[in-house]
Parts: C-alpha cells; structure tokens; sequence
C-alpha cells in the first residue's frame, strides 16, 4: 500500500509539470493511505521551478506588442481612409487632422455609452494605450525627414536668406508671447484657473524613460555595420547598394534620436532632441558621401524621395519615407491625449477659441508687416506669411496668394524647428506657467514641430494639438476670402493687382 502511495505521489507531481515539490495545508496522506482521492485533504499547488511554458510576463509582453502594432496599424488606416475621402471631395485639408478631430468627436460621443461597467470610450482609450505611448515615445524623430533636407534649399542671395530668418525669428517670439498673453487674459477673465496652474510652474517630466541603452546600442553597431558594407561595395564592386544605404540611412536617425534623448539637462533645454538628430543625420549623410565618393545632394535625396511607398527598397524607397510614414498615425493619436483632458478642454473652450482665432490673424498679418520692413522680395513675402501653420495647409494658402510652396515649405520648417528648440524655455523665462495659455501659444507659434516638443508637458500638450489644427483651419479659411487676401497683399507692401483675385 505504501508503494502505491509513492507512485501516486510522483503520478501527481509530474501531472503538475514536473514539480518536486507539492505545498498542502495537511499532510499529503492520510494516516490510513488511501488511494481515493475524495479522502485526501485539498492541496494547494505552486508554480513548478522547472517549466517550459512562457512565463506571464513574456506573455503579457507579447499581447502589449501585438496591441502596439494593430493600434498604429488602425489608426495609419484611419489617415488613409480621410486622405481618400478628401481626395474624392477635391477638399485641401491634412488628412490627419481630420483623423484625429473626427476621432476625438467620436470618444467624446461614446462617453456616455455603458459597456461592462465602463463607457465604450474608455474601453477604446485603454486599449490604444499602448500604441499611443509608443508613438509619443517616438514622436519627435517622424519629424525628422522633412528637416534633413533643408541644406537642398537653393541660396541665391545670403543676405536675402538673413532677412528671412530674421523675420521668422522675430514673427515667432511676437506670435508665441500674443498668443500667451491672451489666452492668460482670457482665462483670468473667465475665472476658470485652477490652484496648480496659477501659482507655481508645472512639473515637466517625460511621459516615457530615454530608449534604454540596448537599443541605442543595437542602432549605432547597425549604422556602423551599414556603413563599412558600404564602403566595401563601392570599393571593391563599384556598386551602390540601396539596401545598406536605407539600413544606414534609418540606424543612423534612429541613433541620433536615441543620443539626442541622453544629452544633459541643460544641453536639451537648448537643443531640443529633434534638432539633436536632424544635426547628427545632416552630419552622418555628408560623412557617409565623402567616404563612398557621392555627391552630398544625391545623399539627401536618396534618403527621402516623394511618392514612393518605403517598403519599395530596390525601386527607391527610403528611410525617410518609412519615418514619415508613422508621421500621419502619430497625429490621429493626439486625440487620445486631447481626449485625457477633456475636462479641461470643456472648461477652457471660450479661452481657446478666442485666442487661436486672434492668433490666427496676427501670425498673418505680423509676418506680412515684417516682410514689408525688411524689404523683401515680392515672392518671399507671400510665402512667408504661413510660416507658422502646418505644411498642407500652409502650402494651400501659399498657392492662394500665388507664392513659391518651396519656399513656404522650409519656412515652416525653420519655424517649426526652432519653436521647438525656444518656445517652452523663453514662456518659462518670463513666467508665463499655466498649462491652458502654454499650450495655446506654443501650438499656435510652432505647429507640429512644437507640439511634438510640448509632449514632456501632459497637461499643455492637448491644448498644444487642438490649438495647432485651430489656427491651421482659421488661417486657411480666411486667407480663402477675397478681401483677407487683398487686405494681407496690402499690409506686404504688394499692389493687389499684380496677383490675381
């Protein structure tokens, strides 16, 4: 009997994967050694030491990473779904935005829709949580492409391109301190300002941790890699390789990005991450042509090329175009942020209204001023004027008041970039700290670049998102009116009759 009891006890633990071990509150046999089971005490198994099934973490991972890739999968889908619907209805507007406004409108509608306990919008927030996490954690380097080709802009006149620059400096700082100071008056006015935000500055911290050292890692010995494969095809075969240079072109942002985000304290409130790695990518493409004896220019347009799909490696496809690709998702995710702070966005709507519609019109009409002042030439100062919009709808009025879109492009660029760089700092600088009037300024002065670089802050960067599609939307519909246009070309120093109606 005895026996029989043993083997039941090794049937038992190798039944519960091979564990040597079996944990009960009494003793496992009875004193009378019975063999049926409904005459022993209840056990209370453990987890097996030796197990050869996933653990719960690597499971749990796993689920996060397949809810990371259908979340950004799902909301790219929805970009390309409103870009086809635009498309169809001949409507000039980012597909994006749209995106995330109907996005938003659409949590906000499901508020009040019950499901298992909870309302149908937060079981969609929860479950996007990742997916938005990992695109906030990212956020800055989608930027990047369009900043790297800035060198390819064609310098005809030095001082010319001085004025400019000074222009979008001075037209920068004027927008971003209106924009703050009125969306403060205005909030002040209504009596809606919260302890926190009124009395000391807000704590900015990012969201997410630095990429971790493996992966900065994992990206450096890649770029390495790619550039001595390089190197070694074009000695040896004479053959350039557009495989290694798209590994190389994309390990190389990618670690300018994760470099960016190790710098100190004090370098980063200077040097924003986006410029970080818009500077080492620039650095990295000219190094790489010297050494493979290619012209610098053929570098930057073989890293990003317009209208062609990024998985088309053979055919032309490049590491910009994947980067940007993530770009469109990033944007419909800023819905999920805005919807985080609804509350707030309900209680400050008056406030943002008012302010990104004031600020719609002075951007306009202060750099159409500025570049009557500085004596501009007449092409430079139509383009210039929607230097602070988003580059879609930017490149839209542009073409309403018949400037050049390249132009208007890298102006928006460098307004962007260095928004982001300035904007947070120079409003900390003249204690200006509530999130509401933040937010609404750096959103309005700087588009996306500065929205992206509002991300450390959670509390301004819904303001920041909302407030950039606003006065993108407000400028672009009243630069349609035949008399804002007139009114703008006057302001420029342009006689209306020299641009057609």
């Amino acid at each position: 009997m005895l026996q029989q009891c043993f083997v039941w006890r090794v049937f038992v633990a190798v039944s519960h994967h091979k564990t040597n071990t079996w944990v009960t509150g009494k003793p496992f046999i009875s004193k009378k050694c019975r063999l049926d089971v409904s005459f022993w005490p209840k056990s209370k198994p453990v987890i097996c030491q030796v197990s050869h099934s996933p653990t719960p973490l690597r499971w749990k991972s796993l689920a996060t990473t397949s809810r990371v890739v259908v979340g950004v999968a799902t909301l790219y889908a929805v970009d390309r779904c409103f870009a086809s619907i635009l498309a169809r209805l001949s409507i000039t507007f980012p597909s994006s935005l749209a995106g995330m406004l109907f996005t938003f409108i659409s949590l906000l509608a499901l508020q009040k829709v019950e499901l298992y306990s909870k309302s149908v919008s937060e079981h969609i927030f929860d479950w996007f949580l990742p997916s938005v996490q990992f695109l906030a954690r990212w956020l800055a380097v989608f930027f990047v492409p369009n900043l790297v080709l800035l060198p390819l802009f064609p310098v005809k006149d030095p001082l010319e391109v001085l004025r400019m620059v000074i222009l979008v400096v001075v037209c920068l700082i004027a927008t971003l301190l209106f924009t703050a100071y009125v969306a403060s008056f205005l909030s002040v006015k209504e009596r809606l300002w919260n302890q926190r935000s009124s009395s000391a500055p807000p704590a900015v911290a990012s969201k997410t941790d630095p990429p971790s050292a493996f992966i900065t890692s994992f990206w450096s010995i890649s770029s390495m890699a790619s550039a001595v494969g390089l190197y070694s095809l074009m000695m040896k075969k004479r053959h350039f390789s557009s495989v290694l240079f798209y590994c190389y072109s994309l390990s190389t942002t990618l670690t300018g990005f994760c470099l960016g985000q190790r710098v100190p304290t004090f370098v980063k409130k200077w040097m924003h991450p986006i410029t970080f790695c818009t500077v080492f990518t620039i650095s990295a493409l000219f190094l790489i042509s010297r050494w493979i004896a290619i012209p610098f220019d053929v570098a930057l347009n073989t890293y990003l090329r317009r209208g062609v799909g990024w998985w088309r490696i053979t055919e032309g496809g490049s590491a910009g175009n994947l980067l940007l690709t993530f770009l469109s998702p990033a944007v419909v995710s800023f819905a999920f942020q805005m919807y985080s702070r609804r509350k707030y966005m309900q209680q400050y709507m008056v406030t943002l209204l008012l302010s990104c519609t004031l600020a719609s019109l002075f951007g306009l009409f202060s750099t159409a001023f500025m570049a009557k002042v500085l004596q501009l030439a007449p092409i430079a100062r139509v383009s210039l004027i929607p230097r602070s919009i988003t580059v879609p709808l930017a490149v839209a009025i542009s073409s309403m008041l018949h400037g050049s879109i390249s132009l208007t492009s890298t102006a928006v660029a460098v307004t962007g970039i260095l928004g982001a760089n300035v904007n947070k700092e120079l409003l900390s600088l003249l204690g200006i700290y509530p999130f509401v009037a933040r937010g609404i300024a750096v959103g309005a002065s700087s588009h996306g670049l500065g929205t992206a670089a509002m991300a450390e802050e959670p509390e301004a960067f819904p303001f920041a998102a909302i407030s950039m599609t606003l006065v993108a939307t407000i400028s672009t519909i009243l630069t349609s009116f035949p008399i804002i246009r007139r009114w703008l070309l006057l302001v420029a120093g342009l006689p209306c009759a020299s641009f057609p109606k």
